[in-house]
């Protein structure tokens, strides 16, 4: 039998203000799962999804102990509010991602910097969202982005980096052979716009002739 792929589990963390983000963060990762030769599977998890009602504690306490403390890192996603305080963070996002980072575990955080109507937004939660991001610049990894698709690609070369140099062995024989292959494919790509620029090129000179 083939060997069993290990399973990461992803923490999405975010406020309720960047919900096509979330989505786009569940596409990348389901692409990241059908290339057939990763060699391990990443499972995104969402509290919308994987938390369960129960009494007895605060939501957030909750939330950590049914989902956050399992999941081996966090993307956390940011643009204008950094959401409701919990009694211990300004915001659930907020105290997943530092809870995670006091554990040891790794988190990549994403600031966004599209543009928003000033009436839409609250100023006290654009102002606590400043703070926390420069309380964090040395805790975490941190990237900004102009345009949402912008972020879809940022997240995607930043997973195929981290996870492996996170997860992976350098010595595995599969993440070597992706790894070439992934560089492989890159090459071949960027080859492809060379020679397209060329012909372009080429044409405009026909063209003046």
């Amino acid at each position: 039998m083939p060997n069993q792929k290990k399973t990461v589990k992803v923490l999405v963390a975010s406020p309720g203000d960047v919900k096509e983000e979330r989505g786009m963060t569940e596409d990348v990762i389901k692409k990241w799962n059908a290339h057939p030769q990763r060699p391990l599977i990443l499972e995104a998890v969402l509290w919308e999804l994987s938390g369960a009602p129960e009494t007895g504690e605060r939501v957030q306490g909750i939330l950590n102990k049914q989902i956050v403390d399992d999941c081996d890192f966090a993307i956390g996603i940011f643009w204008t509010r950094i959401g409701t305080n919990t009694g211990i963070a300004p915001g659930g996002a907020v105290e997943e991602v530092e809870r995670l980072i006091k554990s040891g575990k790794q988190v990549m955080l994403y600031f966004s910097n599209v543009a928003f109507r000033e009436r839409d937004v609250d100023r006290k939660q654009i102002l606590q969202l400043k703070k926390f991001k420069k309380s964090i610049q040395k805790k975490a990894l941190i990237e900004e982005y102009d345009e949402r698709h912008e972020f879809k690609e940022k997240l995607t070369h930043q997973l195929d980096v981290q996870v492996y140099r996170w997860f992976c062995s350098t010595e595995s024989p599969m993440l070597e052979v992706t790894l070439r292959t992934d560089s492989a494919f890159r090459l071949y790509e960027k080859i492809i716009k060379e020679d397209l620029a060329l012909s372009v090129c080429w044409a405009c000179q026909v063209l003046r002739v």
